[in-house]
């Protein structure tokens, strides 16, 4: 899929150019994943994919069958992207790095070690779950 399309090379080539990700590389990105968990859908973002998804299958279905929503793919993209900057960075001589946990996809937890930002806000949007009781 990578190699027939130009724009998707490209988005992903620039990972780690900069420390963060602009809306476009991460639109081209949504794309990505949108036609990788449905060739044949029109959906451009996650969300609408998720819910296309889960209305065509009438709520039977699981979990990993979906693809992630939106902001738990902008804290994985900006992981990803992160840890390819630094590698980019990997010959520097004393690079300057960002701290993980400054809007780069990564949190502190309670005990001071650094965690995984899985997601920042709610997975699904309200009216999701007054569609799934209406379905019942």
């Amino acid at each position: 899929m990578i190699r027939s399309n130009d724009t998707f090379q490209e988005a992903f080539s620039l990972l780690g150019r900069e420390w963060s990700v602009t809306d476009e590389m991460f639109s081209t990105l949504e794309k990505f994943a949108c036609s990788m968990y449905s060739c044949s859908t029109k959906s451009t973002t996650v969300n609408d994919l998720r819910y296309e998804i889960f209305r065509s299958r009438n709520a039977d279905v699981s979990s990993g069958q979906l693809p992630p929503c939106k902001d738990a793919l902008q804290q994985h993209t900006k992981r990803a992207n992160y840890q390819a900057a630094i590698w980019r960075r990997s010959l520097e001589n004393s690079p300057t790095i960002p701290d993980a946990t400054d809007g780069n996809g990564w949190k502190m937890d309670e005990d001071g070690q650094i965690g995984i930002e899985w997601i920042t806000g709610a997975p699904a949007p309200d009216s999701a779950f007054i569609d799934v009781m209406q379905m019942c």
